[in-house]
């Protein structure tokens, strides 16, 4: 992981999933995918309740330093439950088999 994206705060466009939008930190990164650590808590529909988030760059040509720069990124974004996240991998989203998933837009916090 390139050590500047570590503790970069981004922010989470609002949309159906995280209405009002979201802001988190970065906690890890790898490839086109970074692990956020959402500034509140957020609770699915069923109660679950989330703490982490994992963005995956959508296009090709994006590149995560494109969200660096401040600039909307479309990702998808899938929320992390409490006894999901793993600290030693934590963009591993090899768990997910639905739910607390969208596609948003990701940027940097200037």
């Amino acid at each position: 992981m390139n050590s500047s994206w570590t503790n970069r705060r981004m922010q989470i466009a609002d949309n159906e999933l995280l209405q009002g939008g979201i802001e988190g930190t970065i906690i890890g990164a790898k490839k086109s995918t970074v692990s956020l650590k959402l500034s509140a808590a957020v609770h699915l529909p069923n109660g679950t309740k989330c703490g982490h988030l994992v963005a995956s760059a959508r296009h090709v040509n994006t590149s995560l330093d494109d969200m660096l720069s401040g600039k909307p990124v479309p990702c998808a974004l899938t929320l992390v439950p409490l006894d999901k996240f793993d600290p030693l991998n934590p963009c591993d989203v090899s768990w997910w088999r639905g739910g607390g998933a969208v596609i948003g837009d990701v940027r940097a916090v200037q």
